[in-house]
């Protein structure tokens, strides 16, 4: 504030100077209004993107390390301030958005998701055993993802039949962020499971 004002006292020093030597301030005065409707502008821009940042940290709206999506940009959030948010996309891309312009977010990250596995296995299989193998499976999950796994895949039920092969449907739940990892490993042991119990998938 006191530098501003060291300025305009200045310019107002300069312009009376220039007044008592005859010089014509009106072209001065017209360039010093669009400077400081710039100014005016830029400042107001700055207040917004400051102002937003702050809610955005004071709410939690997204973390660092977060799977969002703001303003049609999907990736991780990498730097939250109080300005500007850094968002990294899944190639590579980094993107630094001004707090102001973020109106609307998906936070991929945030809560718990309900998901399920469909697989099948012969018509001649028994489902008991086959149930026998998922048990094993949500316990090695279990024991790998701990509180991100919040319900263990269970077998929920036959979702088709024919007479060659029955398809089996596993929920389970976990969290958000890490719900692609654990569908994934999910897979695989599964797979490693049944192989080992010696039961084949259709």
């Amino acid at each position: 504030v006191r530098s501003t004002g060291n300025y305009v006292l200045t310019f107002i020093i300069v312009l009376v100077a220039l007044k008592k030597f005859g010089v014509d301030t009106t072209p001065v005065l017209a360039s010093a209004s669009v400077v400081g409707l710039a100014v005016g502008f830029g400042s107001q821009k700055l207040v917004r993107d400051v102002t937003t940042g702050f809610f955005l940290l004071a709410e939690s709206q997204f973390d660092v390390g977060d799977y969002v999506t703001i303003s049609g940009i999907t990736g991780t959030v990498e730097e939250v301030g109080m300005r500007t948010t850094r968002l990294r996309d899944d190639a590579g891309k980094l993107y630094i958005l001004s707090n102001g312009d973020i109106s609307t977010v998906c936070n991929h990250s945030a809560g718990l998701v309900n998901l399920f596995l469909d697989f099948a296995v012969p018509a001649t299989e028994d489902l008991d055993r086959v149930r026998a193998v998922v048990e094993t499976t949500a316990e090695r999950l279990s024991n790998e993802y701990g509180e991100s796994l919040l319900e263990r895949p269970r077998v929920e039920g036959i979702t088709a039949m024919t007479a060659a092969q029955v398809t089996l449907r596993v929920c389970y739940r976990a969290t958000a962020r890490l719900q692609e990892r654990i569908q994934m490993r999910l897979r695989e042991v599964l797979r490693e499971e049944l192989a080992r119990a010696g039961i084949s998938l259709a």
